[in-house]
Order: C-alpha cells, then sequence, then structure tokens
C-alpha cells in the first residue's frame, strides 16, 4: 500500500492540471451520474483496500447501510445470471443493462448523493469527468464536464497507465484482475473478517 499511495497524488495531481484545460466546466451541482452502474465498476484489489479501511472507520449503522446494498446489488446480478467474471467479460453491455433505473445500481458507498469514500476512492473515479487515454486513439469524457470536442492525447490524463501501475500493485497483494466493486468489496470485507477471528 505504501506504493499505491504516491500513484494516488501523480493521479490527483495530473487530473488537477487537466481541469486547466479549455473546456473543461466542473461537474454540475448535485450530480453524481457517473456513479449510478458503479456497483459493477471494474476496481482492482489495491483500490478496494483503503476504501474497506475507511469502511471499518465508519459507525455500524453506516457501515452496515453500504454492506447492505453491496449485498443487494449482488444478489440481484446472481438472479439474473451475473457472477463476477460473466460480468468482466462485458461489464458495459449485458450487466449495466440489467440494472439501468434499479435501485441495485449506484454504487455502495454513495450515500445521499455523496462519496462516503471520497478520499480513498478508486482510479477511474479520480480521474472521471476529464480528458482520458485510455491508451487506443481517441480520448474520452464526460460531455457534462467537458465541453472541447477534441482533446489531444498529449493533454489527457494517460488513466491506462495508471491502471497498469495499480494492476502490478494489485497483483503484489493478491491478483492483478479487475473485479466488478460490489463484489470485490464483499469478498475482501469477508476476508478480512475472518483473518481476525
Amino acid at each position: 500500500m505504501a506504493r499505491y499511495l504516491p500513484l494516488l497524488d501523480k493521479i490527483d495531481a495530473d487530473v488537477a492540471r487537466a481541469r486547466k484545460l479549455p473546456g473543461y466546466v466542473g461537474c454540475p451541482p448535485n450530480c453524481h451520474d457517473c456513479c449510478h452502474v458503479a456497483s459493477i465498476l471494474p476496481i482492482g484489489v489495491v483500490e478496494i483496500e483503503p476504501m474497506l479501511d475507511a469502511l471499518e472507520s465508519f459507525p455500524k449503522s453506516l457501515r452496515d447501510d453500504v454492506l447492505t446494498r453491496a449485498t443487494v446489488s449482488v444478489s440481484y446480478l446472481k438472479s439474473r445470471g451475473f457472477d463476477a467474471d460473466t460480468i468482466m467479460r462485458d461489464p458495459n453491455g449485458a450487466p449495466a443493462s440489467s440494472l439501468f433505473n434499479r435501485l441495485e445500481a449506484p454504487c455502495p458507498f454513495l450515500i445521499g448523493g455523496v462519496c462516503s469514500v471520497y478520499d480513498q476512492r478508486p482510479l477511474i473515479c479520480r480521474a472521471w469527468g476529464v480528458p482520458l487515454h485510455n491508451g487506443n486513439n481517441n480520448v474520452t469524457c464526460c460531455p457534462k464536464t467537458f465541453t472541447e470536442k477534441t482533446t489531444p492525447i498529449a493533454d489527457a490524463v494517460p488513466y491506462l497507465d495508471y491502471w497498469r501501475k495499480a494492476r502490478v500493485l494489485s497483483g503484489s497483494l493478491e491478483k492483478e484482475d479487475k473485479e466488478p466493486m460490489a463484489f470485490l468489496l464483499l469478498r475482501k470485507w469477508r476476508e478480512r473478517r475472518a483473518s481476525r477471528s
């Protein structure tokens, strides 16, 4: 984890730089659209660890609420035939469609429209909203936060580079592959509880 925190500092600095690009208008007030299908947001083990640390510090009622939200999401997805592996094959396809406008869809950490683990949020949550280069020949960005239609790749945040570094760190902890957030949250929470009993 000591190697992960400097990576967060670097991506935060890169995002701060990108927010100064022409066309950046910021998130609209009270918007959390990017969190609405985040129960299946693919993240790595190294990313969930700080979120679990934060969860442990929550009052019991809030902690139970987050875990219940994750449990309900996972139960719903499993009832629709989706497990963590099938979701990861196409997270933006059928799994996301099955969650559209459902209570099981939002990130379990989204409480009252606010991220309850904002300081510990994953890499993509830190970077989303500014132009991102994902390793192909284009740049992607939330259309609500950025009015400029084209951003040079050199100016975009190199998200894929950050994820490659986080992937190596995830591999040093357990495994490199990402998992859907709600599934990973519950699995790693159970493991923490089991290791302490």
